[in-house]
């Protein structure tokens, strides 16, 4: 019995000691090379964004990445970190489709799986400025500027004093009533056919 239980004692030290050996070499080997995030920056790019990818890999020593308009590869880059950005370098517009792969490698050249994010490039809105404005006896008078990125047509409203009107063209016209004073908020909006929407908010003041 004695020789029967120093015999299993011995098999069980055996076996744990295999195991912890087993431990270590598993622990010193390297991982898989692998993409753990990516992300577009922004994550609605419109017409003219600069768009920029976030990227965290694992146990890769480089990255191989490749970026894509509507099917056509427009970009490669290699990226060397493990954690940071890259960028797109070419413009996009409203309607491009973009995409973006990543293949992680670790420094023997082992390559990781591949991981590809696909995007589709908003209509971006339109801008609104106030060009030039002129109060000249009892008439004030304005011109919006409106561009447009992707040169849509743009239809404007306002909001302002009773009497205070814009035309299609954007020029703000009022005839001031001779007792009028005081400070006005005027908003202009400009909207473009794809839905597209800016605004511009800017006050007046007329003293008597």
């Amino acid at each position: 019995m004695k020789l029967l239980f120093r015999l299993i004692c011995a098999l069980i030290l055996a076996a744990a000691a295999w195991g912890s050996a087993m431990a270590q070499d598993a622990a010193v080997q390297p991982g898989v090379p692998s993409v753990t995030h990516m992300s577009f920056d922004p994550s609605a790019p419109e017409t003219g964004t600069k768009l920029k990818l976030s990227l965290k890999m694992d146990s890769a020593a480089r990255a191989e990445v490749k970026w894509s308009i509507n099917g056509d590869e427009v970009h490669m880059e290699d990226y060397d970190g493990l954690e940071g950005q890259v960028s797109l370098d070419k413009p996009v517009k409203a309607g491009d489709r973009i995409s973006v792969s990543v293949t992680p490698y670790d420094s023997a050249g082992t390559a990781g799986e591949q991981v590809t994010r696909t995007v589709t490039c908003g209509n971006a809105p339109p801008f609104l400025r106030v060009a030039n404005q002129n109060l000249a006896g009892d008439k004030y008078t304005a011109k919006i500027e409106c561009k447009d990125p992707e040169n849509d047509p743009v239809t404007f409203s306002l909001q302002g004093p009773p009497g205070m009107r814009i035309d299609p063209k954007g020029n703000i016209s009022w005839k001031i009533d001779g007792a009028t004073s005081g400070s006005f908020t005027i908003v202009v909006t400009g909207k473009d056919d794809k839905g597209g929407q800016g605004v511009l908010t800017y006050s007046i003041g007329l003293r008597r």
